[in-house]
């Protein structure tokens, strides 16, 4: 059969005649269909609408990455990003990291990102990013400032979530005036936060959920493309993979990061 890979959220699910469905927005379909088992089996079932296409050169490892590297362009798009601007990534896990090579693929000039691991820091690096800091402290700002005459970053995405609001205040600290902060990252519990300070300074807040089609092209295709042409060389983000049956291992390897351990994978 063909080798494809599967959009998990939305279109495999969708009912592709609701609104919001006719929109492209296949996620936040009216009529979904209920789910039908995920990825850690030797088979699953999605609807064809659901597949895309890889091309033959491209190997499983990187296939599984279209995912990820979706929901970041999916994430880079729906802030606007522009050729020649300045992005400011919060985070190198998986999506961060790909957010990373996503805007710099869309023409990014410059791409300043937060890393906590070093293992994180690296790739980052590797993945085209002009600068690298810790995650605390004054370094990322004074960075940011320092490329763009003291203005702060266009677009800056959150990929950390978690359960404080941290990284929000950080967003707003380094986006200039009139710049747009897209929330990829999951919160998992309320917090408070001071909305004066984003206000006064006319910046956008931008929720980013998973991918959908955008200008005519789904996030999927995008990234296909993307890691075909070498735009966007992901595959290095995998440092560990595991069989199917070992897959409490490679749970195990992922949440500890004294492993060197960034992307994991699950391969049957």
């Amino acid at each position: 059969g063909q080798r494809v890979a599967v959009e998990i959220i939305g279109h495999g699910r969708a009912c592709t005649t609701c609104w919001y469905c006719r929109q492209g927005q296949f996620k936040l379909c009216t009529n979904m269909a209920p789910p039908e088992g995920g990825g850690f089996a030797e088979f699953m079932k999605r609807k064809a609408i659901g597949c895309y296409r890889v091309p033959d050169s491209m190997s499983w490892e990187e296939a599984a990455l279209v995912e990820p590297l979706a929901v970041s362009i999916h994430g880079v798009r729906r802030g606007d990003m522009k050729g020649g601007e300045v992005v400011a990534v919060l985070g190198s896990g998986t999506i961060g990291l790909t957010a990373i090579a996503a805007a710099k693929a869309l023409g990014a000039e410059k791409v300043f990102a937060t890393a906590r691991y070093e293992q994180q820091a690296t790739l980052a690096k590797q993945l085209g990013a002009d600068g690298v800091l810790p995650d605390d402290g004054p370094a990322f700002w004074e960075t940011i400032a320092d490329a763009t005459d003291g203005r702060g970053a266009d677009v800056t995405i959150e990929t950390v979530g978690g359960y404080q609001s941290a990284t929000m205040h950080q967003a707003v600290t380094v986006t200039r005036d009139q710049g747009r902060i897209v929330v990829i990252g999951g919160f998992r519990r309320p917090f408070e936060f001071n909305f004066l300070t984003p206000m006064i300074s006319e910046q956008s807040i931008i929720f980013s959920s998973c991918y959908a089609v955008l200008e005519g092209r789904h996030d999927y295709e995008l990234a296909i493309d993307m890691i075909a042409s070498g735009k966007a060389p992901i595959e290095q983000m995998v440092t560990h993979t595991y069989g199917l049956d070992q897959i409490q291992q490679g749970f195990e390897t992922s949440y500890d990061k004294s492993t060197g351990a960034v992307k994991v994978q699950i391969l049957q």
